[in-house]
Parts: structure tokens; sequence; C-alpha cells
């Protein structure tokens, strides 16, 4: 289910929004707020980052299971092959990427749960 939905054009445009997000929040445009939550999750000592990240942990869960933020964090990292500029970003940079996430992770939440339990009864 999550390599077809990956070569689809609606999980396209989410990775693009979700980049936009990260972009418009003071991170690297070609960076999702996934990856940079695992990164900050992973690198920094930051409450405020843990709890976002798993906010989107949940969103995920249903189709992923455990560690999406990490996951994201280490597939882009192994990926390029090359050293991401993750930053952490202004105060007020962070403070949209978390409006972002409690905005959006409830509607990314409307279409994994679903998917999940459709994933596990076929």
């Amino acid at each position: 289910m999550l390599t077809i939905m990956k070569t689809n054009q609606l999980y396209r445009i989410m990775i693009a929004v979700d980049k936009l997000g990260n972009a418009l929040s003071g991170g690297d445009h070609n960076v999702t707020i996934s990856a940079r939550l695992g990164y900050m999750t992973h690198h920094r000592d930051m409450w405020w980052a843990h709890f976002v990240a798993m906010i989107v942990d949940l969103s995920f869960f249903p189709l992923e299971g455990r560690g999406h933020c990490l996951n994201a964090w280490r597939d882009l990292a192994l990926g390029t092959g090359e050293l991401i500029d993750i930053r952490r970003g202004s105060d007020v940079g962070l403070a949209i990427m978390s409006l972002f996430v409690l905005a959006t992770c409830p509607i990314i939440l409307a279409f994994t749960l679903p998917a999940g339990v459709w994933k596990r009864i076929r």
C-alpha cells in the first residue's frame, strides 16, 4: 500500500506541501517537516521538538508504525548521501511549523487511519 501510495500524485502533492511548510517556517525547501523534526529529536534536546514529532508520528502510525520522523530524517540522509542543511530556525519559525503541524495532522490522520485499517484487513 505504501509503495503504491508513494507513486501516487496525491502523495507527491502532500510532500510538496510538507516541504513548503518547512520552507515557510525557516527550514530548507528540500526537507520535509518530518525529517527536520527527526533530526531535531536526534541531535538536539528540545522538549518542543519531541512533542511536535510525537504528533506527526501519531498521524502516520496507522500506515508506517513507530518512528516516522526519525525514519524520514534517516531516509533523507541515506538517500542523498550528502550533508543535508537541516536548520533549527528561529523561534518564530518553529512556532509557525508547530501551527502548520497542528493544522495538518488531523487531516493526514483522516487519510492514514482508514488506509491503515484497510491495509490490515486485506
